[in-house]
C-alpha cells in the first residue's frame, strides 16, 4: 500500500521521494513533524518546540543511517534543533540528511530525552531496557538500578 500524499508535502532527495507533514499529536498539545519515504522504510517523527536540552527524534522505520537495528520498537535519538518558527522544505531536507549520515556520536534517549545505556542494556543485569522503563521511573525494571545516562 502506498503512502498518502493528499494534503502532504513531497520532497525528493537524490532519486528518493519523501512525504512530510505537520500534525497535532493525538496524545498531547504538541505538533509533530512526520517524515517518511514513499517505500515506508524511512519513518521518523520530530516533536516541534522541544526543550533545547532534551531534543530527540523518534525512529519508526527500518532505515536510519546513524544506527543499525531500527524498525521494530520505536527508538529515540538525540538530535539538533532544525526548526525556528516555521517548518520548511529546507528544514525537512536537513533532518533527512542528518538521519542518513553515519555517526559514532549518536545518543539513544528515552521518551523524555534522557540518555539510556549504550545499546539499551542495564549496566548491572544486562537486560534490554529500550521501551521498558515505566514513565515515572529511571530504574531498570528487573534489578532496580538507576540507568540514567550510564554506559553499559
Amino acid at each position: 500500500m502506498g503512502v498518502r500524499t493528499k494534503s502532504r508535502r513531497q520532497l525528493t532527495i537524490g532519486d528518493r521521494p519523501y512525504v512530510w507533514y505537520v500534525k497535532e499529536d493525538e496524545d498531547s498539545l504538541d505538533y509533530i513533524l512526520h517524515v517518511l519515504s514513499k517505500d515506508k522504510q524511512f519513518i521518523v517523527h520530530y516533536r516541534l518546540a522541544q526543550p533545547f536540552e532534551r531534543l530527540y527524534l523518534t525512529v519508526l522505520g527500518r532505515e536510519f543511517g546513524r544506527v543499525d537495528g531500527t524498525g521494530g520498537v520505536w527508538r529515540r535519538f538525540r538530535c539538533p534543533r532544525w526548526e525556528n518558527d516555521v517548518v520548511t522544505p529546507a528544514v525537512v531536507r536537513s533532518l533527512i540528511e542528518w538521519c542518513n549520515t553515519t555517526s559514532d556520536e549518536t545518543v539513544e534517549v528515552d521518551y523524555s530525552g534522557r540518555a539510556v545505556p549504550v545499546g539499551g542494556l542495564c549496566p548491572s543485569c544486562g537486560v534490554d531496557v529500550r521501551g521498558m522503563i515505566p514513565l515515572d521511573s529511571n530504574c531498570c525494571h528487573r534489578c532496580g538500578r538507576d540507568i540514567r545516562g550510564k554506559a553499559g
